[in-house]
């Protein structure tokens, strides 16, 4: 039997589905409102899910000490003690961003390459961390791109193939340290991807007296 949580999980995922059916239907005539409304679907997700403390926005760039100002995202969750008064803002200081996210109505394969590059640019513009290996991989920012479905429909599509082929390549042209790396991919109806990362330790030579 599957646990409750599951079952609201479900949930969430059925509206956004219901969401996306409802956008589609006009997104043709207005793209820009359709997109809109899908920043909006994850936003109000996140805003549900998380401690209320949290501050969810919607389109804005992030800016960091070394006065780099990245692209526009589409959602961004603050920490609890980011200034009230600067919420509005719609340039974050980056010590103040807990994540930050790129949202898609309908994933494509040109839509993955964008935000790889954009997690490389301003994770590479954040002052580095160093005192453990966990520091030394993660940038201590969360970012990803959220979608509410994909392009692959056809009966011998591989959506999945296709999307780990996406970053694969995005990967390799733009990354240069795993820290630099996209956090997690997410298309609602499809899967979720998240970066792992780990040392590696060369086993320890012979030592001889």
């Amino acid at each position: 039997m599957d646990h409750d949580i599951h079952d609201f999980v479900q949930r969430s995922q059925k509206e956004l589905q219901d969401e996306y059916l409802r956008i589609q239907k006009r997104a043709a005539e207005d793209p820009g409102t359709a997109g809109d409304q899908g920043e909006e679907n994850w936003a109000t997700l996140l805003r549900a899910w998380l401690p209320q403390y949290f501050h969810v926005v919607t389109k804005g760039r992030i800016l960091t000490e070394t006065c780099y100002a990245s692209p526009q995202m589409d959602v961004i969750v603050l920490f609890p003690s980011y200034p009230r008064i600067l919420l509005d803002k719609k340039l974050y200081l980056s010590g103040g961003v807990a994540a930050a996210f790129e949202c898609k109505i309908t994933l494509t394969a040109a839509h993955v390459r964008d935000p790889v590059e954009t997690s490389a640019a301003l994770k590479r513009s954040l002052p580095k961390r160093e005192g453990s290996p966990y520091k030394e991989l993660h940038s201590g920012l969360l970012y990803g791109l959220l979608a509410h479905s994909h392009s692959w429909n056809a009966a011998n599509s591989k959506p999945i193939e296709n999307i780990e082929g996406a970053l694969w390549e995005a990967d390799t042209q733009f990354v240069k340290h795993p820290r630099e790396c996209i956090d997690c991919l997410t298309v609602s109806d499809l899967a979720t991807w998240s970066a792992s990362k780990m040392t590696f330790l060369s086993p320890l030579l012979p030592f001889y007296n």
